[in-house]
């Protein structure tokens, strides 16, 4: 802290004196008696009050958080309405009810209260200060665009929902969303290609972050040909809507009461940085609130021992029964939001029974 020298008596030791600088970044937030008439923060520079018009040019509006003498917070705070880390988070991942897609305050304290994180821990992570963050979410700062994946990174915010909170904070998306085919792709499409011919004959898919099938193997094809058959594979098949749902599906799987609470877990639990997409989010209330899904759910034991380490789908097939679990692989270091949200997942015989017969099956001979 500066110390003042007071002028004293011939013969005196100086006096020195501590004070505080009016406007550094060690003060609190300027009060709202110093917003001007149109709404902005004023400097005082003596007794003149005047809207501080060049915030821009000595380093943008962020610059009250670490600036220094007479800086001065050019805009007023935002509106402090938007979701808390509360209890009742939503688990979806787009912008809650009543905050907008341009407010990057709210949607950066909505992604706080998902992730269960204070202030302190979120600047702890992101290596800046509770009080910028503080600044940040109350519209008083200005983020830098590194500044915004910084506190996205620390927050783990899927890389689709990154590009929103870049764009609500005025700068450009910086991860790619390219088509699954797509020449951006062709290494990831490449992988999954060879990965899905290796796993023949058993059935494998490619599926994106709303469960729809992107690919599947000739394996995969045969199983769910055959039990949708007379009517072929739709082109949006939903693997949530067609195991959950009514329908030829459903009506096939031998012990749907076992599969339909672990498959709605996995939907939860598989999505994408653990946050469901507004569509999937949708989806799955909408499959809970069928009456025989809920009378399942209410009588699905909520502890115990399971008598084996998985849980197998077993398909009435062709006759007789056949046993699938399923292997779910990711990419493992994506920069492109549609190969983070893609998921590989391949079934396995769980008797060597159900091996037999589907080998037998995709070999011709039944």
């Amino acid at each position: 802290m500066a110390r003042r020298r007071f002028p004293t008596r011939e013969g005196t030791p100086p006096v020195t004196r501590p004070y505080r600088r009016r406007h550094g970044p060690d003060d609190e937030p300027r009060s709202r008696s110093n917003l001007g008439p149109d709404g902005r923060t004023a400097c005082r520079i003596g007794n003149l009050r005047k809207p501080d018009g060049g915030a821009a040019r000595r380093g943008g509006a962020g610059a009250q958080a670490d600036g220094g003498l007479g800086r001065c917070v050019v805009t007023a705070p935002g509106p402090t309405s938007g979701p808390s880390s509360g209890a009742g988070t939503p688990v979806s991942a787009g912008a809650p009810a009543g905050v907008g897609a341009s407010d990057f305050g709210a949607l950066l304290r909505y992604w706080r209260g998902v992730r269960h994180v204070s202030q302190l821990g979120l600047a702890s992570d992101a290596a800046t200060t509770p009080r910028y963050v503080s600044f940040v979410e109350t519209g008083r700062s200005q983020p830098s665009r590194h500044m915004v994946l910084r506190l996205a990174r620390a927050l783990d915010v899927p890389l689709r929902e990154r590009n929103d909170l870049l764009l609500a904070a005025g700068y450009a998306p910086v991860y790619g969303l390219s088509a699954l085919g797509s020449a951006e792709l062709a290494r990831v499409d490449e992988a999954l290609g060879s990965m899905l011919a290796q796993h023949e004959p058993f059935p494998a898919v490619v599926l994106d972050r709303g469960w729809d099938v992107l690919r599947a193997n000739d394996g995969a094809a045969r199983l769910f040909g055959t039990l949708l058959a007379p009517d072929p594979i739709p082109p949006d098949a939903n693997v949530l809507r067609m195991v959950v749902g009514p329908g030829p599906v459903r009506d096939s799987i031998v012990n749907w009461p076992d599969v339909v609470p672990a498959l709605l877990d996995r939907a939860r639990r598989e999505a994408v940085g653990g946050v469901a997409d507004p569509a999937t989010a949708a989806l799955v209330d909408e499959l809970r609130r069928r009456p025989e899904v809920r009378e399942v759910l209410a009588a699905a034991p909520s502890a115990g021992v399971a008598p084996a380490p998985v849980v197998d789908v077993q398909f009435a097939f062709e006759g007789t029964v056949v046993s699938f679990f399923s292997v779910v692989a990711t990419i493992g270091t994506p920069i492109d939001v549609t190969a983070q949200e893609l998921r590989l997942e391949c079934f396995f015989p769980s008797t060597p029974e159900s091996r037999e017969m589907w080998t037998s099956v995709m070999a011709g001979g039944r």
